[in-house]
């Protein structure tokens, strides 16, 4: 009978070691997928397809969060560009005994909103850009060929962006970031218009003064050549009529 209840015991405690999470879960990885939503996953490797998860964070109060198929777990409804300092546990389950917690501290970030992007300042050809991100905001990008380098970060909620030609136009591609995490790019539209001469654009005025002047060349080699021609003609009747005039005095 002793040896009944030993085997039996074996073989339970043979059952548990094999359903022991050996692996105890680590290295926590956290991505924000917009300026709503952060996921916060670690690291599972050695245990059965069949574990568990025990999750729990400062985000939510660490709430536990049991159960868990995947190793992670989404937030959403957060505020938006805010930085989380998050203190994180998570347990692996195998249905024997568990791993062990694994805790750890980090950042993340939700996204900062899409910005507000507007013209302060229209003078043809140089625009004061305003840009306006809801909640903190560490720095705002501009990019356009017209700025040197072809974009510009500061710190400022405005940039001033000058030598914009005449009759072109321009897309600015202005974000926002926390905490190394950038928001969504908004476009900012301006067209610089073209320089008025008379009531017209400049390069057809000039069209139009070129033309003007070619056609008068024109006839004015025309005039030229006719006044030539008719001088030669003239110059020839005259002879004539003056060797008729010589040859009738001879007879």
């Amino acid at each position: 009978m002793a040896n009944s209840l030993n085997y039996l015991l074996l073989i339970a405690l043979s059952i548990e070691n094999a359903l022991a999470c050996t692996t105890r879960p680590s290295a926590f990885f956290a991505t924000s997928q917009n300026s709503s939503q952060i996921t916060i996953g670690w690291t599972a490797i050695g245990n059965p397809a069949t574990t568990t998860y025990t999750f729990s964070s400062s985000i939510d109060g660490s709430t536990e969060h049991s159960g868990l198929t995947e190793n992670r777990y989404i937030y959403s409804g957060l505020s938006s560009g805010t930085v989380y300092q998050v203190t994180a546990q998570v347990e692996a389950f195998c249905g024997g005994a568990p791993s062990g917690p694994f805790t750890d501290m980090f950042l993340v970030t939700t996204w900062p909103t899409t910005p507000v992007v507007t013209k302060t300042m229209d003078d043809k050809n140089a625009i004061n850009i305003g840009m306006y991100c809801e909640g903190d905001v560490d720095t705002y990008t501009i990019a356009n060929e017209v700025i040197p380098s072809g974009f510009a970060t500061t710190t400022s909620n405005s940039y001033f962006v000058d030598g914009m030609k005449d009759g072109q136009k321009y897309e600015f591609e202005v974000f926002c970031t926390l905490n190394g995490v950038n928001s969504e790019t908004v476009v900012l539209k301006h067209s610089v218009p073209e320089e008025m001469i008379a009531g017209l654009p400049a390069w057809t005025f000039a069209a139009i003064i070129i033309t003007v002047l070619f056609v008068l060349l024109i006839l004015g080699v025309f005039i030229a050549v006719f006044i030539v021609f008719y001088r030669r003609n003239k110059d020839k009747k005259m002879e004539s009529e003056t060797s008729s005039q010589v040859t009738a005095n001879s007879r």
